[in-house]
């Protein structure tokens, strides 16, 4: 649970060289599977990183409180975590 930001880390693995990274992109989602938040499309470096969500959507309003989920997608691969925003 968090109120009124929560910090989403992440590890880049370097599959065994340093130089090569991944194309990496971060979102939110609610329950019924929209799109809410779009947090990061970039390629990234091999290393530890950290995503803050301020439970803001796309489009600058407070999201409602509710259960949320963050999807991470690395290269071809994908994790998603479950969040709650409480108000």
């Amino acid at each position: 649970p968090f109120n009124p930001e929560t910090t989403i880390p992440y590890e880049i693995s370097g599959s065994g060289s340093p130089a090569r990274g991944a194309n990496v992109s971060l979102d939110v989602y609610d329950v019924k599977g929209r799109r809410v938040r779009s947090l990061l499309r970039s390629f990234q470096a091999p290393g530890l990183y950290r995503v803050a969500w301020a439970g803001d959507t796309d489009t600058g309003a407070r999201a409602a409180s509710g259960v949320y989920f963050a999807r991470l997608r690395v290269g071809g691969g994908a994790q998603t975590v479950k969040m709650i925003l409480l108000e």
